[in-house]
């Protein structure tokens, strides 16, 4: 991969580490996107737990009774958006979500989440349920939040970078190619 190219990938998963470790990065909320079970697309915001380069994931953790968990089952090929507003540039991660793919990690990040993440998991209700008053999702103590609790991690197979700059718009595209990654400049 030529210099300027290398350069902007390494740029991107220091953005992507930054936003695990950054609640202010624009890294840190991302959009993501699936197919719902009728075929029509649907979008929601996640927030950035995990971005491993050495094995080329990004994860997320997530109720397991929410609809998103449904549709990655059906179809696991996901996408993810981030845009840096300051910068001018966008990067769209596409790859094949994994749910709970390692048990031991999945634990690991239970346990090292502090209480009010865990706590979020012990709503008796799953996410989307129609409620009558906001008190009948609060937490229970009675419920198991770890049982609701699911660990993504996406396979990344294809990163798009999009700078936005007045003086001349930049496209580029990284694809895994037979496990390695492989750069193009494209028109933006």
């Amino acid at each position: 991969m030529e210099a300027a190219l290398a350069s902007i990938f390494r740029q991107i998963w220091t953005s992507l580490h930054h936003g695990v470790k950054q609640g202010a990065s624009p890294y840190r909320l991302m959009q993501l996107a699936t197919v719902a079970r009728d075929g029509a697309p649907k979008s929601r915001t996640i927030v950035l737990r995990a971005a491993d380069e050495v094995k080329n994931t990004v994860s997320f953790h997530t109720d397991r009774r929410s609809a998103k968990i449904a549709e990655m089952l059906q179809q696991p090929r996901i996408a993810l958006t981030a845009v840096d507003l300051p910068l001018r540039q966008q990067v769209r991660v596409e790859g094949v979500a994994q749910i709970n793919a390692e048990a031991d990690e999945r634990l690991a990040v239970w346990d090292s989440s502090p209480p009010h993440t865990r706590q979020l998991y012990q709503s008796p209700r799953a996410p989307g349920s129609v409620i009558d008053t906001p008190e009948q999702a609060y937490p229970s103590p009675e419920e198991d939040g770890l049982a609701h609790f699911a660990w993504v991690s996406v396979v990344v197979s294809r990163i798009e970078w999009l700078d936005l700059r007045p003086d001349g718009h930049r496209r580029v595209v990284f694809q895994r190619v037979a496990n390695k990654w492989e750069a193009r400049r494209i028109a933006p």
